[in-house]
């Protein structure tokens, strides 16, 4: 899924790279709680894109395949450590869109999930007047969900005949569609929702 606003960013590279480290709850069974976690090394390039030819926003490129930090059965206590993502995801049954690498929440709702973007650069994206415009949800593109003042979970937002739908993902985990403001916001505690489209 995609809104017209979403056109190919260019990413220039800053020539350094960025470790990432982050850890996914996985469910199995339908039991409470989470039943698996994976902690995921991902190695990225630094640099920025631009919107609107000029606009510039920090971002992530994903440089080469994640690995597997650690896999732990939180039922047993049974883990494994420096495996690569496809073993896990064979051991785990997953399908393959279960784990997207490469973007998180952000870099799904305004870059086509080809980057990671970190919240300060939402936050400084949204602030620029002749690229986003505040609206109601009826006209929105995209959900922000706030947290304090900052911008701690996005997704895109679609309109049809069976009312609004949020769609987004959580971290590099998989793309998810719902129809409800608290499940959307993919666990992240927030004081409010802001509704965005691209300034016309």
């Amino acid at each position: 899924m995609k809104h017209d606003f979403a056109e190919r960013q260019l990413f220039h590279s800053s020539g350094q790279t960025s470790l990432q480290i982050e850890s996914i709850p996985l469910n199995f069974g339908g039991t409470n709680g989470p039943t698996h976690f994976l902690t995921i090394r991902s190695l990225y390039d630094t640099g920025y894109l631009t919107f609107n030819g000029s606009f510039k926003i920090a971002a992530l490129r994903l440089r080469s395949a994640p690995t597997i930090v650690q896999l732990v059965d939180n039922q047993t206590g049974w883990g494994m450590e420096a495996v690569p993502l496809e073993t896990a995801i064979t051991l785990l049954r997953l399908k393959p869109n279960d784990i997207i690498p490469g973007s998180n929440c952000h870099g799904y709702a305004f870059a086509q999930s080809q980057f990671w973007i970190e919240n300060d650069a939402v936050e400084s994206l949204l602030n620029e007047p002749f690229i986003f415009e505040r609206v109601d949800r009826a006209t929105a593109h995209i959900a922000v969900f706030i947290d304090r003042g900052r911008a701690v979970h996005s997704c895109l937002v679609a309109h049809g005949n069976t009312g609004t739908r949020y769609v987004g993902k959580a971290g590099i985990g998989a793309i998810q569609e719902t129809d409800e403001e608290t499940e959307a916001a993919r666990g992240n505690r927030y004081t409010h929702v802001e509704y965005y489209r691209r300034a016309s």
